[in-house]
């Protein structure tokens, strides 16, 4: 005896190839009896299913109430099959099998009306909206079947923009907690430019009684249609925040005041209509109701970050981090707040973190880099980027900030040997458009902190040749460097010149020349421009100072000298030269008395050694990368 709503193998109901079994019906109903590369066709005797290799018939007078459900999916599974290869007329005669046992099935009726419009049948398309509406006259989905249906293929007669909004009206009339209806209506409404009509659709409803939190959500989303926000570009506020929308929400938040995904909805609305301090209020109560809510309590750091209160969004955020420390997004936040708030060390604390609970991208390595290097941390910097680099070996931006990094640490070769790495790479790559104007000048940079200076002078000339008009720091280096080399000295002060014409009141720049006018021997109008240059500092410079101090020295006002010599190794105690020349000044303002010209050199030139070394400031230094 087979068990109720058995599917036979073999004769009744589904004959097979593969000898007898016994299957329930009702799995088979589940399933759809289909797998890949399966469907129906007919036969002699039936209808006839392939399952795989098997070959299964379907004797529809023996089948039952499960069985014939089941022969319903098997065509509507088939039916699509076919309509996947553009196969519309066969396919049209399984779609309307379904519908003779299923007229008011909503996506099949869409479906078929609408290949039936499509091909030009409109009394066929009409005939099955008609026969599905017969059968569920209450269903609120059909009547915005007509309305699509209208809308969609009779939209350039008048007619058909009045009958599409007219069975939206009725959907509305009729089904006043139907919210697809509302949003339908207001489409067609704003479509023919009636928004104001719209918007008293909208307001009736609202005037109403009834609805649940999720019919007032979407009514809401509705309503921000006929209402859109009028966010002006570059504002703070919205311009005139539309309380109409707002109201919908307050409905929404009547009906159910307690449900967290309702709260968070409005919330959001809030935020993104920038009404902050209402969306931070939304925020605080879904944490009331969920303390241990990490999305809720990011989205208020959020608000808060935008509101200024960087305390109160710290304080969300490290809260989030003690429930669940393996957040990296958020460890980045605090960074970023700290970092903004010029507290560095924190900041790097939060982006170590961060790097330990999950992998980083190269930019997050080199924020992190960046950061260290800041705070003179150079070694932890170097380390970060060599792993940076292990990972992505690849990214020329990490490569880049590791050799900057090298540098900075005195390891002026290995800084070298890494610009020399990017150079090659860039060009076996096809990437040479990173090989730009600032590239060429930290090149450069390097090269003359190696001492390789002739790989320096052609590297800061590749600089300026690269962008002319703003190639003012190239060549102050290109043009410092040959004067402390006592090479091309006349070429030099061209460049130094033209520097100043870029840049006329850098004082790193306007040093450089002075420096270039010492050199010369020229040293009135060394002294000139050095004062100049001091005139300028917003904070003294321990070089500047020293270099007026020479040339002071050379004019054999010995007296000023040491008072300018004494200034810079306050400024710098550790520059052993500045301290040999302070001594030296001293002495020769006791044996000269500070009266008559200064005891003359061997070669009968007056002064101190003018090739004594100094060290160029930060303007002549290879900068950093910005951020």
């Amino acid at each position: 005896m087979e068990p109720a709503g058995t599917v036979r193998f073999g004769g009744s109901v589904l004959r097979g190839r593969a000898g007898w079994k016994a299957v329930p019906a009702a799995a088979l109903a589940v399933s759809g009896w289909v797998c890949a590369g399966s469907g129906p066709e007919e036969s002699g005797t039936g209808e006839v299913l392939r399952l795989g290799g098997e070959v299964l018939q379907i004797d529809p007078a023996a089948a039952g109430p499960a069985e014939e459900r089941a022969r319903i999916r098997m065509r509507h599974y088939h039916a699509q099959r076919l309509l996947e290869e553009n196969r519309y007329e066969e396919a049209l005669s399984g779609l309307e099998d379904v519908l003779r046992h299923e007229p008011a099935n909503a996506s099949v009726v869409h479906q078929t009306a609408w290949i039936y419009a499509r091909f030009g049948r409109i009394a066929d398309a009409e005939r099955v909206l008609e026969a599905a509406t017969e059968a569920a006259p209450d269903d609120p989905g059909l009547l915005l079947r007509w309305s699509e249906y209208w809308a969609t293929f009779h939209w350039n007669e008048d007619s058909g923009k009045e009958k599409a909004v007219a069975a939206a009206e009725e959907a509305v009339v009729r089904f006043p907690d139907f919210a697809a209806g509302y949003d339908q209506l207001t489409g067609l409404l704003l479509s023919l430019s009636e928004r104001d009509r719209a918007r008293e659709v909208l307001q009736r409803r609202l005037e109403g009684e009834g609805g649940d939190a999720l019919f007032w959500i979407r009514m809401a989303r509705t309503a921000q249609r006929a209402w859109p926000l009028d966010l002006e570009e570059g504002e703070d506020r919205v311009s005139a925040p539309p309380e109409a929308i707002n109201r919908f929400y307050e409905r929404a938040l009547q009906a159910e005041p307690d449900n967290f995904v309702v709260i968070d909805e409005v919330a959001d609305f809030c935020s993104r209509s920038r009404q902050y301090e209402r969306a931070a209020e939304r925020y605080r109560r879904m944490i009331e109701l969920r303390p241990q809510s990490l999305i809720a309590r990011e989205k208020l750091a959020r608000v808060y970050r935008i509101l200024d209160r960087d305390d109160l969004a710290l304080d969300a955020l490290k809260e989030l981090v003690r429930i669940n420390p393996y957040r990296p997004k958020v460890q980045r936040l605090i960074a970023r707040i700290h970092e903004e708030r010029q507290e560095l060390d924190l900041a790097v604390e939060h982006l170590e973190q961060a790097l330990q609970y999950s992998e980083a991208t190269p930019d997050e390595y080199g924020r992190l880099a960046r950061l260290l290097l800041r705070l003179e941390r150079v070694e932890p910097a170097v380390q970060v980027l060599r792993r940076a680099r292990f990972l992505y070996p690849d990214s020329l931006d990490v490569r880049y900030l590791l050799a900057i990094g090298l540098g900075a640490g005195d390891r002026d070769e290995e800084a070298y040997g890494e610009f020399r790495g990017i150079v090659e790479f860039a060009r076996e790559s096809g990437t040479e458009e990173i090989l730009d104007a600032e590239f060429y000048f930290q090149l450069g940079a390097a090269a003359e902190q190696a001492r390789r200076f002739e790989e320096a002078a052609e590297a800061f000339r590749q600089s300026i040749r690269m962008a002319p008009d703003n190639a003012a720091q190239a060549l102050n280096y290109l043009g410092y460097m040959w004067v402390e080399q006592d090479l091309h000295l006349e070429q030099a002060g061209q460049l130094l010149l033209r520097a100043n014409e870029l840049a006329p009141d850098n004082p790193a720049y306007i040093d450089s020349l002075g420096w270039h006018h010492f050199r010369m021997k020229q040293y009135d109008d060394a002294l000139r421009e050095l004062l100049r240059a001091e005139s300028l500092l917003e904070q003294p410079d321990p070089v500047i100072l020293d270099h007026i101090a020479q040339t002071l020295a050379a004019l054999g006002r010995y007296r000023e000298a040491a008072a300018y010599a004494r200034r810079a190794v306050d400024g710098d105690p550790d520059e052993a030269p500045f301290q040999e020349r302070l001594k030296d000044y001293v002495a020769r303002e006791t044996e000269a008395g500070d009266a008559g010209a200064p005891p003359e050199t061997p070669d009968g030139e007056p002064g101190p050694d003018p090739d004594a070394d100094g060290e160029r400031g930060a303007e002549s230094s290879p900068a950093e990368p910005e951020s």
